[in-house]
């Protein structure tokens, strides 16, 4: 929650925050806002745990999701609010009832490595899942015995992923810097853009974060982020 916006002496937007959480064990590797609501948000932790707050109460924790050996590295909603997918360095991508708190389904294709990433599609029929084992993972939310389809095409550790706002592709990126999109008719890489690498001053550039800019008038416009 943000107050006293301003663009600063740089013309750089400053924003300072109005209260503070404090409610984990461990560090906050993971926040996800409600899309239903305007109060509403998970948090999840290296503690092990997701807790679901409400910001106009934040003394305590609503309720408190366990299950997780490891620590928590992401944490998306579904886009009608009622369910939580989670990615964790056990391995797992777990999908929450978050009226409920229990476990609605286990995604286990990176089960060995650990997993990095988990986002829904617009209508949160299917999950992408990306992990250290370098595989980006496109799973049917009706049945998540098995992926759809694994692609193992990445050169390195894949931190992050989303869908584009067309639904026809995932695009992901890497511990080096490189950004792939998928195409999900063809289950095949598409595009491998290696210009976010190494500067002089920096030896490595982990793209650490990718979001599609939702609706944009532009069509598929995203985000990404790197040590950079």
């Amino acid at each position: 929650m943000l107050e006293n916006a301003n663009q600063g002496d740089l013309g750089v937007l400053e924003i300072r925050p109005v209260m503070q959480v404090r409610g984990h064990e461990n560090s906050v590797d993971a926040l996800s806002v409600d899309p239903t609501s305007d109060k509403l948000f998970a948090t999840g932790s290296h503690d092990k745990t997701i807790k679901l707050w409400d910001a106009t109460k934040p003394q305590k924790a609503l309720n408190v999701i366990t299950g997780n050996k490891q620590g928590v590295w992401c944490l998306n909603y579904s886009h009608d609010g009622k369910k939580l997918v989670s990615a964790s360095s056990d391995g797992l991508c777990k999908i929450f009832d978050v009226k409920t708190g229990k476990t609605a389904a286990e995604l286990t294709a990176h089960s060995g490595a650990k997993a990095y990433y988990a986002s829904w599609n617009a209508d949160s029929s299917y999950i992408a899942t990306c992990g250290s084992d370098k595989l980006v993972c496109l799973y049917d939310v009706r049945n998540t015995k098995a992926p759809v389809f694994k692609n193992d095409e990445s050169d390195s550790v894949v931190i992050s992923c989303d869908f584009t706002n067309d639904q026809k592709h995932i695009i992901s990126t890497t511990l080096e810097g490189v950004l792939n999109i998928t195409n999900i008719a063809t289950k095949k890489q598409m595009i491998k853009y290696r210009n976010f690498g190494p500067s002089k001053s920096i030896e490595t550039n982990a793209m650490h974060a990718c979001r599609s800019v939702r609706g944009h008038k532009d069509g598929n416009v995203f985000l990404v982020g790197g040590e950079n």
